[in-house]
């Protein structure tokens, strides 16, 4: 009998690659229905049926303070069939290819080991499950911004038209799914047209020119007129600029908080580890970031895998 060792790099990396996926996808439907929907699960299941032709929809969207992405992918979803169960099974599918991307992206940036560890990481996350379990659009944001992730690392490698087209596609989508997701569209938006700059080609800079101005009156504008400046005005926004120093010094500390909050971790319990955790993880991320190798043809970290 051949042993494991005889098999090739690859073999023995799906070895870990499958149990991951089948953990991942067995924790998204675990207790799928294990309740009832809630009130803004049926909020999106009333509103994603109601009618296009004659702008039900669009208002009840406004209403919402919402984009339209989400209610309008799930209208036709529902058009196969409008049982919860089917309604609550667009997440998993959604959190699945979800991970799919990120297994992806990861196994680009280090390799399949790790991206597979990853997944099963994932699949663990508290907060990912109840995300996935929950009918509403924050699944689909996530997926269109690892999609976002995964093109912008391709344009890295090979700054062609085809993938910056596919990272800016990505952005919108997200954009259109949860307007929380400009925080993480626009850095990578301005960083690739960066990129673009530092390219020196004349043709290329004008090529991206082009598809932002094309993309602002296309997609941002119409977003913003027909949605977003009603939802802002009947909401009657208020921003508060202050600036809290105590909860800037949180900072060394904060990402221990986010553990707490993925893995539902009781922070008063478990206030100290989740501090230390999270400043190693800060220090980690400094050190990676500095000895990061700037070739992109080749991987970011091998040496640390």
């Amino acid at each position: 009998m051949r042993s494991d060792s005889s098999l090739p790099g690859r073999n023995r990396t799906d070895l870990l690659f499958l149990p991951a996926f089948g953990f991942f996808l067995f924790m998204m439907l675990f207790h799928l229905m294990h309740s009832p929907l809630w009130g803004d699960e049926w909020v999106e299941y009333s509103v994603s049926q109601q009618s296009i032709q004659y702008s039900e929809m669009i208002i009840s969207i406004i209403r919402s303070f919402q984009p339209p992405l989400y209610n309008f992918v799930m209208h036709f979803w529902l058009q196969i069939n409008n049982s919860i169960l089917w309604f609550r099974l667009f997440n998993v599918l959604v959190g699945f290819i979800s991970g799919i991307i990120m297994f992806k992206t990861l196994s680009l940036t280090a390799n399949r080991i790790v991206a597979s560890a990853t997944v099963f990481v994932l699949g663990a996350t508290y907060q990912w499950v109840f995300c996935i379990q929950e009918c509403s659009e924050y699944s689909l944001m996530v997926m269109f911004l690892f999609f976002a992730l995964y093109y912008f690392i391709l344009t890295h490698r090979e700054n062609t038209l085809k993938n910056e087209l596919l990272l800016i596609l990505s952005c919108i989508l997200a954009i259109y799914s949860q307007y929380g997701a400009v925080f993480v569209a626009v850095p990578l938006l301005m960083q690739n047209f960066f990129n673009v700059c530092r390219s020196r080609n004349l043709a290329r800079i004008k090529t991206s020119i082009s598809i932002y101005v094309v993309s602002v009156i296309v997609f941002a504008a119409p977003l913003y007129y027909f949605f977003a400046r009603w939802q802002l005005m009947r909401n009657g926004l208020e921003h508060n600029l202050s600036f809290n120093y105590k909860e800037f010094s949180q900072f060394p500390v904060v990402f221990g908080k986010l553990y707490g909050y993925f893995f539902h971790v009781s922070e008063s319990t478990c206030s100290i580890l989740l501090a230390v955790s999270g400043f190693v993880f800060l220090c980690m991320a400094f050190i990676l970031l500095f000895r990061k190798e700037t070739d992109w043809n080749s991987k970011i970290c091998p040496s640390w895998f």
